[in-house]
């Protein structure tokens, strides 16, 4: 292998547009619990699902010779932990042609990626990283993390269980479900001010069995957190709207009370996601904080 990494913004990505959603094709990402799957469709210009996200985005460009053979997204985001600002930065969009996995490419592109650090002011300004995991019978891509491998720096500090239900079922949950959190917390996706967000034309979810699209309200993490039940009836009607679709949202399973509730009103939990962090400035009380997350940005 020739291998080459080079990193882009936004703008100058765009060329390689084509290549990495060849790519995108062939990946297959775990549904409830692995039992199903799904593959991703990030639209005809790629990026917007990225940059409506934060402040910053940079693209990592994996090539044999000539050939792009995968990449690597980084999305810069503000956020709060109790009073304390935040600048986190979000690693997401790891895709590899099929033949070039397991011969140790990601793990060459991460120690490039972390000896560039110090010296390129670009990938400089965040205070943690984290990344997302779907994971299949408990596993997920952790488990490629062997060896001198950077990915071992980070820990798993929770997971989600993520729920995809008909928006009728959300009637079933009691006000005290959606009382006010005053556990430390961290909302991950902050940016999002609509009560409802839909990835239209910037993130398709396709079934593998059927190749249908799922048509997905994401529900605004704050309507959980924030004390107010009225919201809800907004969202439902919001969703029921359009025809066939179904409320996302995701529940960190440190907020044991919500999953309890979850499933005495009989909404399983079947789809689980684990969020990794690299802390290596010790911020305090992020391992002990409730996260929360918009599933529209996993």
């Amino acid at each position: 292998m020739n291998l080459s990494f080079k990193i882009f913004d936004e703008n100058s990505v765009l060329q390689y547009v084509a290549d990495l959603k060849k790519i995108e094709k062939d990946i297959l990402y775990p549904l409830n619990n692995g039992s199903e799957s799904f593959r991703i469709n990030h639209g005809d210009n790629y990026t917007p699902f990225f940059t409506n996200q934060g402040y910053k985005t940079r693209f990592l460009i994996i090539k044999d010779s000539n050939s792009v053979i995968g990449g690597l997204v980084g999305v810069w985001k503000k956020a709060t932990l109790n009073k304390d600002k935040l600048n986190i930065l979000y690693v997401a969009d790891l895709k590899l042609k099929k033949e070039y996995r397991g011969n140790g490419v990601i793990k060459k592109g991460l120690f490039y990626l972390f000896f560039k650090w110090p010296f390129n002011q670009s990938l400089q300004g965040w205070d943690f990283i984290y990344f997302c995991a779907m994971q299949k019978k408990n596993r997920g891509v952790e488990k490629t993390f062997k060896g001198l491998h950077l990915g071992r720096l980070s820990s798993s500090i929770t997971e989600f269980v993520i729920y995809m239900v008909e928006p009728e079922e959300l009637k079933k949950l009691p006000v005290e479900f959606f009382k006010k959190n005053k556990n430390n917390k961290i909302n991950l996706s902050k940016k999002r001010g609509e009560g409802v967000l839909w990835n239209n034309n910037i993130k398709e979810i396709i079934l593998t069995k059927s190749n249908e699209s799922l048509s997905l309200g994401h529900i605004n993490p704050d309507v959980f957190s924030g004390g107010d039940e009225r919201k809800i009836k907004k969202i439902i009607k919001t969703i029921k709207k359009r025809k066939n679709s179904l409320a996302c949202f995701a529940i960190d399973t440190k907020q044991k009370e919500k999953v309890n509730i979850m499933a005495q009103v009989g909404i399983k939990k079947e789809t689980f996601c684990k969020l990794f962090t690299f802390n290596p400035f010790l911020i305090k009380s992020l391992r002990s904080a409730h996260f929360y997350i918009s599933t529209g940005e996993i």
